[in-house]
């Protein structure tokens, strides 16, 4: 009788072997890129705050205070866009699990 080895790496004795394949790499990594976005984004909302009381009257400083919101936003629209469209891929081809709701 053969004695059995059980193997050396598994997902109790070594957690980065729960990552076997990209999907699983995704439920993780997307939902933390999410806050990081909304983070980013009210940290640019905040210094768009900032700049419009501190801004004192000046014209320029209120237009660049509007651009830094702007461009906020736009950002903001592109992150959730692309994830919606590979939700949509996704549910679309049948993938389940990819990306995490």
């Amino acid at each position: 009788m053969n004695p059995t080895i059980p193997p050396f790496v598994n997902a109790t004795n070594f957690p980065a072997s729960r990552f076997v394949d990209f999907s699983s790499l995704l439920n993780i990594i997307t939902p933390l890129l999410m806050i990081g976005a909304a983070l980013g984004f009210g940290g640019m909302f905040v210094w768009m705050g900032f700049t419009v009381l501190t801004a004192g009257g000046d014209k320029d400083k209120i237009a660049q205070a509007q651009k830094t919101l702007g461009f906020a936003v736009i950002g903001l629209v592109v992150i959730m866009s692309a994830y919606l469209i590979v939700k949509l891929l996704g549910y679309i081809l049948s993938v389940s699990n990819a990306i995490p709701l």
